[in-house]
């Protein structure tokens, strides 16, 4: 009769141990789960970081290319300026020549005029030439200032983006560090 409770006993005892193995299992399980799940979050976190990152040094070249391809544009502009002025400067000269061969037409006589009026002519040829490539100076200096404001504004939505990405970025690292 006491073997009988005492086997009994073992048999609760028996099923007792089994039930919480089997607790025990689940709990390592879930544990394994946690453990796996936190490794991927934070590989996850590390690869956002690393492609934001590639992202920003992308944007900075192309800031960097823009920056110098507007250097470029402003030194074109110098120079169409200065030979712009140097063109008012040979227009200036030309027509004070025009006002010395008249004046010299007039002392002259009919004989030295001929060829005072081919030296006019020759110098209004210059004048009207002259006054084109002013015009082709000025033209292309507008056509540089609109590409200027176009890559202004492509370098300002790259800064904006940038922002975006290191703000972002910033709130990726945050998040790993909990």
């Amino acid at each position: 009769n006491e073997l009988g409770r005492v086997e009994e006993r073992i048999n609760q005892a028996n099923i007792v141990l089994a039930e919480r193995k089997t607790h025990l299992d689940e709990l390592k399980n879930d544990r394994d789960q946690a453990l796996e799940f936190r490794s991927i979050s934070e590989e996850i976190v590390k690869y956002k970081a690393t492609y934001l990152t590639l992202l920003i040094e992308e944007k900075s070249k192309e800031i960097e290319k823009w920056e110098r391809q507007k250097a470029e544009y402003l030194g074109h502009i110098e120079k169409n300026n200065n030979e712009i002025e140097s063109v008012r400067g040979e227009i200036r000269q030309k027509k004070s020549n025009i006002v010395e061969l008249n004046q010299e037409v007039e002392r002259k006589g009919e004989k030295d005029q001929v060829q005072l009026n081919r030296d006019v002519e020759n110098l209004k040829v210059n004048i009207a030439t002259n006054k084109t490539r002013l015009e082709n100076f000025q033209s292309e200096i507008e056509r540089i200032k609109e590409r200027r404001k176009e890559l202004e504004h492509d370098n300002k939505a790259i800064n904006e983006k940038i922002e975006s990405l290191e703000t972002e970025l910033k709130e990726l690292e945050s998040s790993k560090k909990e």
